[in-house]
This record gives C-alpha cells, structure tokens and sequence, in this order.
C-alpha cells in the first residue's frame, strides 16, 4: 500500500504485458525514482478523473491518457483483450491511489491531521508519527481494509453511484481540504445524500441475505480498533476513549463466541448509547 510498491509493481507488469512500450518506460522512469515528483504527476493526470476512474467509465479513453510517463493508456486499452483491459484499470485505479496515499505516508497523513484539526504546529503529531507501533498500525490497517466487506461495498458504491440522480454536482477530487471539511460535517447535502444511498444499498443487501448485519459490525469495530491502536489518539480520540494497553481483537474473533468477542461487542454498544 505505498506508491514505491505500487509503482515498481505497475512498471513492471506494464513491460511484461504490453512490451512494445517497455523502452518507452526504460527511459522515462530511471532505477532510481523521484517518488514525489511521481505522485504529483499523478495528481495531475489521474485526480481530475476520479470518478470515471473508480467507475470504470470506458469514456475516459475517449481522449489521450498518459496515465505512466510516454505511455498512452487510450492506446493501449483500444486493442487489449478483456484480461488486459481488467489489468490497465487496476493499475489506474492504484496509481490514482498513490497520488492519495502520497511519496511518504506518514507526512500524508501529517498534512490530514493538520487540514482536519487546523492546527499549524505538528510536534504533537510527530511525536506519535515517530513510533514504530504506529508505522506497524497503520500498515496493518490499511492491509486489513483492503480485504473487508466494507472496503468491497464502498468500491461498489462508488462504481454505481449516479451523481445526476442524487442531484449533487461533481465533487473536486483535487480539493483534498475541501473534501476533508464535507466528511467533517454531517449535514453537509453532499454528505447527507451519499449516506442515504449507502444506506439503501445495505439494506437491500441485507434483506437479500447477501450481508450480514453481525459480519458488517464486526468488521466496523475491528476496524475501529486498528484505528484506535494508530492513529486513535491523533484523530478525535475521545470518541473511542482511553485505549492504552487494549489489545486489537481479529475479525475471526470479534465475530466469535469467544469471550473476548462478547466483551467487544458489549463494549460497542455501551459506546452507541453513550454516543447518543
């Protein structure tokens, strides 16, 4: 889940499967890389799209898109076989992930706390930033989404979501600060109007039997204990309250009978009703 992998990975599965290209990419992408020259490449080629991208609109190709240096993706999809052009939308959605996560992950993270508390100062993040606990909580974390229920209905949603329907105009996906203060607010119509689909969308599910009610808050609260053991006491962390010392359950185990499953789920509900 970092741009170093991602790229290298991308850059080399390119040259295996379309090798017509593959001194194109020799001499544009030296062995060593300037890793942020890179993600703001990628900013710029991939973030104004967002929406297509994670869609998988077939209009993006309409135009020339030089999603990797010299290589023209609207070319290459245009003769590719479906197993080809599934592999050209996965390393454009991963590359439009790392113009997110950023060169370094933790100076992303970093510039978020800052947009999302308007705090200029940083010796309070640093500090956290700086323990290996938090390197090793975050990766596991972002390992962990990557395979979840959620993370697959979320991709879902965003695939399907209709913009027009839901009468809201499309969202700047460059404005990283704009769209930090849009999550931040509940209220906010943008908001408002994707949590009621998300919400249609997992009823229907569920009244299909395609997802559990006890899986899908199973996974929400070890989701938020991996929160909590990273990053928890940076963002908002008296909303989960003092987790010093707590250990990070398994999904396997959360959605057990075990008694440290009881005792969790027990724990999230306390939670909700004092929320409310």
């Amino acid at each position: 889940m970092d741009v170093q992998t991602i790229l290298k990975d991308c850059l080399k599965e390119v040259c295996t499967d379309f090798p017509d290209v593959a001194h194109i990419l020799h001499e544009n992408y030296p062995v060593e890389l300037d890793f942020e020259k890179e993600v703001d490449y990628f900013k710029q080629v991939l973030q104004p799209h967002f929406m297509k991208i994670v869609q998988k609109d077939s209009t993006l190709f309409d135009e020339p898109r030089f999603f990797l240096r010299g290589v023209d993706f609207s070319v290459l999809i245009k003769d590719a076989n479906s197993k080809l052009t599934e592999k050209l939308w996965t390393y454009t959605r991963l590359l439009l992930v790392c113009s997110y996560l950023g060169a370094d992950i933790m100076n992303t993270i970093k510039q978020l706390w800052s947009k999302f508390t308007g705090k200029a100062e940083t010796d309070e993040i640093d500090e956290v930033l700086q323990d290996e606990k938090t390197h090793s909580g975050i990766q596991d974390m972002l390992e962990t989404f990557k395979d979840t229920r959620i993370f697959k209905l979320s991709m879902e949603v965003m695939e399907n979501i209709n913009l027009e329907k839901l009468g809201i105009p499309e969202i700047d996906f460059t404005d990283i600060g704009g769209i930090v203060e849009m999550v931040r607010n509940p209220e906010h119509p943008v908001t408002r109007k994707a949590i009621s689909s998300v919400q249609g969308l997992i009823e229907e599910k569920m009244k299909k039997g395609s997802l559990r009610r006890e899986d899908f808050i199973a996974e929400i609260e070890m989701l938020k204990e991996k929160f909590k053991s990273s990053l928890g006491k940076l963002f908002k962390t008296e909303l989960f309250g003092d987790t010093t010392g707590r250990e990070v359950q398994s999904a396997n185990t959360l959605m057990s009978n075990h008694p440290d499953a009881r005792r969790a789920r027990m724990l999230a509900r306390l939670q909700r009703k004092l929320g409310k």
